[in-house]
């Protein structure tokens, strides 16, 4: 009865928010600037977000493996769509979004020490990104982009200078 009362709450809750920002959205503005939109781009850009959330559900699979801790990537990419929309939603951002995915991963997957791994596995996910950011930035100092051309000469120097950093923090 309980679970019951609670997912009706919960469904309350998700459809209070819709008609909010239902209400708040000029759909008739939204719709016309869809239409002006270039489709294929826009699904193209939609399928490239979609694969890049699960290539980070695969990412978070092999973290939480270290840990022996096995979850399906599909059940973590769809933990990290509800931690994503709740991060655009809640105030906080990514870190509200990551307390509403801890809350479903310890809900689906056990108690408090799987509570720990996952926010252990968390830092090192975004540690990781972070990295992989790094590391295409110090590629992209180092081909020297005209658009780059603003820092000089130093754009080598500071290719691997981030480099360095990287292979730091990698070791670290």
């Amino acid at each position: 009865m309980k679970k019951k009362i609670l997912y009706v709450v919960k469904l309350i809750t998700t459809l209070g928010l819709v008609l909010y920002f239902l209400d708040h959205i000029n759909l008739r503005e939204s719709l016309a600037v869809l239409k002006k939109t270039n489709l294929p781009i826009f699904f193209a850009a939609i399928l490239i977000t979609a694969i890049s959330w699960y290539l980070s559900a695969i990412r978070w699979r092999a973290v939480l493996g270290v840990m022996s801790v096995k979850i399906p990537a599909a059940k973590l990419f769809f933990i990290n769509l509800i931690g994503t929309f709740y991060g655009i939603v809640l105030p906080g951002g990514k870190l509200s979004g990551d307390a509403i995915s801890a809350h479903r991963f310890t809900k689906s997957y056990g108690g408090e020490a799987d509570n720990k791994k996952y926010f252990f596995s968390a830092l090192v996910d975004r540690i990781m990104g972070l990295l992989t950011i790094a590391v295409f930035l110090s590629l992209y100092f180092l081909a020297h982009r005209p658009i780059i051309k603003i820092l000089g000469d130093q754009t080598m120097l500071l290719g691997f200078i981030v480099i360095a950093l990287t292979v730091i923090g990698i070791l670290g």
